[in-house]
């Protein structure tokens, strides 16, 4: 380990997930070089935000009668304005549960809510209590709005706590 340039530790200790900025970003078409450098990016760069844009950018597996069908989610589709890294890129974990508050209470608007309008309407459509995407943008908005989304993330901090 000790052998290793100092950004390359940095990616050997990141932690891993099911997907990731290269993978998102050209996967085969990347160089190695690039892929290291946008490992190291991602590991000096942890936020939900990040996380959230890298999840929407994943392809979305769709179980549908038995079958998985996949496809390519940009959000324009939807009538939700693309956003640019920094405009996501979040903080420290306490910056970004107060954002992530302020969303859920209706006081963020723009496009950290919209990511979050668009995770939520993606998980909607994945569990089958939307069919489609414009569905699961209604019915995540409609949560935010009346206060539930709010209400369920309190609830989960007291359980946990």
């Amino acid at each position: 380990f000790e052998c290793y340039a100092p950004e390359l530790r940095a990616r050997a200790i990141a932690l891993t997930g099911l997907t990731g900025l290269w993978q998102v970003n050209g996967k085969n078409r990347t160089t190695f070089r690039q892929m290291i450098e946008m490992d190291i990016f991602y590991s000096r760069n942890i936020s939900l935000s990040l996380d959230l844009k890298i999840i929407l950018r994943t392809l979305p597996a769709i179980v549908n009668s038995g079958k998985i069908t996949s496809a390519v989610l940009d959000t324009r589709w939807l009538g939700i304005p693309q956003a640019t890294l920094p405009e996501l890129t979040g903080g420290d974990a306490r910056t970004n549960a107060e954002t992530i508050m302020r969303i859920l209470a209706g006081g963020e608007t723009g496009p950290k809510h919209d990511l979050v309008i668009a995770n939520a309407a993606a998980g909607f459509v994945v569990s089958g209590l939307a069919s489609e995407m414009n569905g699961g943008i209604a019915m995540a908005r409609e949560q935010i709005e009346s206060g539930r989304a709010l209400e369920k993330l309190k609830a989960l901090q007291n359980f946990v706590a």
